[in-house]
């Protein structure tokens, strides 16, 4: 359950959000379909160093999407996606593209 909050709460869930979600009056409103279009990490194929990674990185703070920022349990899901130098450059866009989706949501 840890390891599944932790990674709905992570910029990449909250990305995939603003993607399949259905703009109702400004809030996100995500229908069944599209909740099966999301992808959630299987736990069985990640290494146990990194389910300790997730499990020990506290996620004290949810997103506000008026204001996103990258976060510590952001960087390790990033580290744990990608497992190379590119970390920073996927965190940018991710939070580049985030930000335009939820403000393109708000108008």
């Amino acid at each position: 359950a840890k390891i599944l909050s932790s990674w709905m709460s992570c910029i990449f869930y909250q990305l995939q959000l603003e993607i399949y979600c259905k703009n109702q009056g400004g809030m996100r409103k995500l229908e069944i379909e599209n909740i099966l279009k999301t992808y959630v990490p299987k736990v069985s194929l990640m290494s146990e160093q990194d389910i300790d990674l997730v499990i020990k990185t506290e996620v004290t703070d949810f997103y506000d999407l008026k204001k996103p920022y990258i976060r510590e349990i952001d960087k390790v899901w990033a580290k744990i996606m990608i497992q190379n130098e590119d970390v920073e450059l996927l965190l940018d866009n991710a939070l580049r593209y985030l930000t335009i989706l939820a403000k393109n949501r708000e108008n």
